[in-house]
């Protein structure tokens, strides 16, 4: 028994009798789904336990990230993939790239070990204690075989690199498709190509103002106005797509953004149609109300506020990294399919 298998062990023999191994073992008898305090609990308490495995880990990849390590933990406790999905609040498939982007990360003996997998060189090494105590009616815990069998699958994989041209052809054969996910790189390319084309618009519309045929002027700038309303609903959709990509609901960030917006346009319309009922005030122009003009004011203001926040947290989503595999509202549009590794 080397050290890495003796320092596993010794974890392990701590970890079995705190609460979080409770907690988990007994989740798939739950009608429930875990709360955020008991996630929030297990995470720190793995993190406490399995400490000196995650600081030989981070020696041998400094690379590895927290997901990484708790994932890791978890896989060698012998827990099945939906218990570990649910401890993260995210897919089974979600899970299961991240098990396969461990094996590159991780060398032959540590993956052998946490992973419970039989090699050549660690057949002997190989660490079974967890999964032996569960038994063949209990649905917490996967066979290796299926799971090696969903690691080769998703290991069938390959990275899509997004250029500005792939996302300029996705986004414009995605006018109205507001299902489905936009990686990051997709959605900003995309972003500077409506900037560019809008501009370009607003140039065109300038310059068409000193042509002197109404025929032409007319039509041209039913043409402008057509394109640049196409060009706003497929951003739209992009923009749904990555917030999707989140795992969030695409159409509640669609109404809350919108909805500053709305005010804001209502608010001017309403103060515009007051201002022309005064001018229009027979005998002689009527003066603003300073009561009506106060709450206008107080209702403007606030809504920018709120206009204001919204926006940035909207960036901050555009920004966030999208669910790796696939989630409920599509497949990783970072990775694609290779029929060439089938």
């Amino acid at each position: 028994m080397d050290k890495r298998q003796q320092l596993l062990i010794q974890c392990h023999e701590a970890f079995s009798t705190t609460e979080s191994a409770r907690i988990l073992t007994l989740y798939r008898s739950r009608d429930n789904r875990l709360s955020f305090d008991e996630r929030l609990f297990i995470t720190k308490e793995i993190e406490k336990v399995f400490y000196p495995v995650f600081l030989e880990l981070r020696n041998v990849n400094p690379s590895l990230t927290d997901w990484d390590l708790l994932l890791s933990v978890l896989s060698y406790e012998g827990f099945s993939v939906s218990v570990i999905a649910e401890c993260f609040s995210v897919s089974n498939d979600a899970v299961r790239m991240r098990k396969s982007r461990l094996r590159e990360k991780l060398p032959e003996e540590w993956f052998s070990l946490i992973f419970h997998t039989v090699t050549k060189m660690y057949q002997d090494q190989c660490h079974d204690s967890v999964t032996d105590k569960i038994s063949a009616s209990d649905d917490a815990a996967i066979p290796l075989a299926s799971e090696n069998q969903n690691q080769s699958e998703m290991e069938q994989n390959e990275p899509i690199k997004m250029t500005f041209g792939k996302a300029i052809i996705k986004g414009l054969t995605g006018i109205i498709k507001f299902r489905g996910r936009a990686s990051r790189a997709e959605f900003w390319y995309y972003s500077l190509f409506c900037l560019i084309t809008q501009i370009f618009l607003f140039a065109v519309f300038v310059a068409k103002e000193n042509i002197k045929n109404f025929d032409v002027d007319y039509y041209m700038g039913l043409i402008l106005l057509g394109v640049s309303i196409l060009v706003a609903i497929s951003h739209c959709a992009a923009s749904v797509r990555r917030i999707q990509d989140t795992e969030r609901n695409g159409w509640m960030w669609f109404g809350t953004y919108l909805t500053p917006w709305l005010i804001l346009i209502v608010s001017f319309v309403w103060k515009i149609e007051y201002d022309v009922s005064l001018r229009n005030r027979m005998p002689e122009p009527g003066l603003p109300d300073k009561f009506v003009m106060n709450w206008w004011t107080v209702i403007f203001i606030i809504d920018l506020i709120v206009l204001l926040i919204v926006m940035i947290a909207t960036v901050i989503q555009y920004c966030r990294k999208g669910t790796e595999g696939p989630n409920i509202y599509g497949p990783d549009p970072l990775f694609r399919n290779n029929p060439k590794l089938k």
